[in-house]
């Protein structure tokens, strides 16, 4: 088995996405992105929520079609002449740009409530999150904005409210109970929404099967955590017979965590025929740090095989593990990056490898690896590595086997708290 360390790429260029008005200073690494924006430009088209472009004095440059629809505006509707007092009632408008501006470039975003301001003047609550655009430099270059309606969530106090009124005879204990147990029943019952929402789309955006290769049996595995994380996987063939493999895992839980992997398979799937691992790590890297996701970031690992050439890239993941079939040895992938989001212009390292029949590869999510037991113990790399040893001579459904089997043996019952997932590739 040879390796050899890859090249890291040069970069350079700038990203900006959405702000039409600075098409004339486009470069030319953007030109080599647009099939990329125009992916991401369909998640903004299409998402339910209310997302705006804007600059730092307030100026409207961009709505999607959901946020026209929520103001009553026409989907053709030019907003590029129109600012923070045409969206907002006067108060709501000075706070957003005395407030929410200012704290948002200080602290990287701003949610508050406000009401939205509709064409015929009435108005709708909503929930808005501010977070800040920036130049190739580093410096601030505008504003974006999700708003959604929080109507309902409005109705709902209400009610609860008018619960209230309705045991005003009961002595003071027994209403504060009253009220800590319906707030309790209400938060539970909407964060048990959201829980199955975000398993739904984590689900969702995963392949539907397991790819058919003529030179690798390949398996894969995930078991979602109680509190469901932002674990992907993802393939692409080419017809060449070239395998390029995603594992990534999202900062956070939730929907927010599904709304960024929902970006990533976009760029993988827009990205994946591109030669070189590393260097599709730099563009999507490029491309999510621009859409200024706040504090959230994807760890990932993207290998591609051709013929017996292996080549592995890393952003912040597990190091992969490279099993050799002639020596009986397992050898951990090193390779240390930033997880994708992070920086602009990372550049990202790889390694080849010369495959033979029976070698095989793990990559894995660190749910498995940062396993806790009842005595508080990590299951850790070292442990992670010797249990692969003893099982890499197998297929790779026994050996995904072994690994769940002996990760709910050390769990011994205790509930994880993230996302386990694996893929195994064999070389026939």
């Amino acid at each position: 088995m040879k390796v050899r360390t890859g090249k890291k790429p040069e970069v350079g260029g700038e990203l900006s996405v959405f702000n039409e008005h600075k098409q004339d200073e486009v470069q030319s690494d953007r030109c080599q992105l647009l099939p990329e924006f125009r992916v991401l430009a369909s998640i903004v088209m299409n998402h339910p929520y209310f997302i705006g472009v804007g600059t730092l004095d307030g100026k409207a440059l961009f709505v999607n079609p959901s946020g026209l629809k929520m103001m009553g505006l026409p989907t053709e509707h030019d907003v590029t002449e129109m600012s923070a007092l045409d969206f907002y009632p006067k108060e709501d408008a000075e706070k957003l740009v005395n407030e929410g501006i200012p704290i948002a470039l200080r602290r990287g975003s701003w949610t508050a409530e406000s009401n939205l301001l509709k064409a015929d003047k009435t108005t709708v609550p909503v929930e808005q999150t501010i977070g800040i655009n920036y130049d190739s430099d580093g410096k601030p270059d505008g504003f974006n904005i999700t708003m959604r309606d929080i109507t309902k969530l409005r109705q709902t106090n209400k009610k609860l409210e008018a619960q209230l009124v309705r045991v005003k005879a009961l002595s003071e204990k027994t209403l504060q109970q009253e009220l800590k147990r319906a707030v309790l029943e209400e938060e539970n019952a909407r964060k048990t929404r959201e829980l199955e929402e975000a398993r739904k789309l984590q689900l969702s955006l995963l392949p539907k099967e397991v790819p058919k290769h003529a030179d690798l049996d390949i398996a894969v595995y995930m078991k979602t955590a109680s509190e469901v994380g932002g674990d992907y996987y993802d393939f692409d063939q080419a017809d060449d017979g070239t395998l390029t493999v995603a594992i990534g895992d999202a900062t956070g839980h939730g929907l927010p965590a599904g709304t960024l992997v929902a970006a990533t398979k976009s760029l993988f799937k827009a990205l994946a025929r591109d030669p070189e691992p590393e260097e599709i790590l730099r563009k999507m890297s490029k491309i999510l740090y621009s859409m200024g996701f706040s504090r959230m970031y994807m760890a990932m690992t993207m290998a591609k095989f051709k013929g017996d050439q292996l080549r592995v890239a890393a952003a912040g993941m597990p190091y992969a593990i490279i099993y050799d079939s002639e020596t009986g040895s397992v050898e951990e992938v090193i390779l240390k990056g930033m997880p994708l989001g992070g920086f602009p212009d990372f550049s990202y390292e790889s390694k080849e490898f010369s495959l033979r029949r029976g070698d095989t590869a793990l990559f894995m999510s660190d749910g498995f690896p940062e396993m806790f037991n009842e005595q508080d113990e990590m299951l850790g790399e070292e442990r992670v590595k010797t249990l692969f040893e003893d099982v890499a001579r197998e297929s790779p459904e026994e050996i995904i086997a072994h690994l769940v089997k002996a990760g709910k043996t050390w769990a011994d019952g205790r509930t994880q708290h993230d996302d386990v997932t694996f893929v195994v590739m064999k070389i026939k």
